[in-house]
């Protein structure tokens, strides 16, 4: 599978470098097209910190590492360079759609103006464009749905459209943040039906960040989990679910209803709990841990080991990973 996104050793800090917050550090990973990797892990672990240095969204933050784009290293363009590539070529849909939608601009008009500042069309070519993108989104009348507002659909409906925004200039990479988050489950299920579609049909590479390991079960190729801003596993779906590596992934998989009942979980309530400030010296995870080898899972830094199955743990080698 080409892959069409590659970034390396990335970390995200911010405030005065010499007295900084580390979001992400040292985060490294690949999106094919025609895939969808699905990021995991707990609110303020970097999630969305990692998707938004994707398009340099991240204001104030000092960013280092690489994003490589079809070639080009993101973090190196100059903003002209940028607006080629933001919102055309990579899109992004954010967690709430009331926060990025005008409610009182119909949104027909919404659709129409990114379509005609991305694409060389007329006003009624990119009115057919929005149309058919509501279509295609399994929206009921969607050419009623263009004249009116926001403030007048469901929740479910405003997520829709910020997906059809997203892909009115057929991007190669979508990301979504958390776009299931605050919806019902029956909603959730159409807006997941959307994106495996998607994936299927456009052949475009996606991120699709949550918290839900049930969601990310039902959704995605790969799995990336994070903890405390950094990658602790990532491997295809099915075996991560069947055989997970980090003390992590295992805590968050026991949290599954059933699904975890033989997993082995940490005595402490506040195990999945995370710590404010700054990352500390070696495993992120380590003074949580129940299965922590000695004090270099402390004082170390811990590279990744693996292939197609990787995971950052102490435990394991390129000799003795399944």
């Amino acid at each position: 599978m080409d892959k069409i996104l590659k970034v390396q050793e990335l970390s995200v800090a911010f405030g005065h470098p010499k007295k900084s917050v580390e979001a992400v550090r040292f985060l490294s990973f690949e999106v094919g097209k025609g895939e969808i990797l699905g990021v995991v892990g707990e609110s303020a672990c970097g999630k969305t910190v990692t998707c938004r240095a994707i398009l340099r969204l991240n204001k104030g933050a000092n960013t280092d590492g690489s994003i490589v784009f079809d070639g080009q290293d993101i973090l190196k363009l100059d903003e002209s360079a940028l607006r080629k590539i933001r919102g055309s070529r990579i899109a992004m849909v954010f967690q709430d759609p009331t926060s990025s939608l005008n409610p009182v601009v119909k949104i027909g008009k919404q659709i129409i103006e990114v379509i005609r500042y991305h694409q060389n069309v007329s006003k009624v070519e990119a009115e057919e464009i929005a149309i058919s993108l509501l279509k295609d989104m399994e929206i009921e009348s969607p050419k009623e749905k263009m004249v009116q507002y926001p403030f007048q659909q469901s929740g479910g409906v405003n997520q829709r459209i910020m997906i059809a925004i997203a892909l009115s200039c057929d991007p190669d990479i979508l990301i979504a943040d958390e776009p299931t988050s605050a919806l019902d489950v029956t909603v959730q299920k159409q807006i997941l039906r959307i994106f495996s579609k998607l994936k299927e049909e456009k052949d475009i590479g996606i991120i699709f960040v949550t918290h839900d390991f049930g969601v990310i079960y039902e959704i995605a190729d790969r799995i990336m989990v994070m903890y405390r801003g950094m990658m602790m596993e990532e491997g295809e779906t099915k075996e991560v679910f069947e055989y997970p590596l980090h003390p992590y992934t295992k805590l968050l998989l026991s949290s599954i209803p059933l699904y975890g009942k033989n997993i082995e979980i940490a005595s402490e309530k506040s195990a999945l709990n995370q710590s404010n400030g700054n990352m500390v010296d070696g495993c992120s995870f380590a003074h949580r841990c129940t299965e922590i080898m000695g004090k270099e899972c402390t004082t170390e830094i811990i590279s990744i080991n693996g292939t197609a199955h990787k995971v950052r743990c102490y435990k394991y080698n390129d000799k003795n990973l399944p």
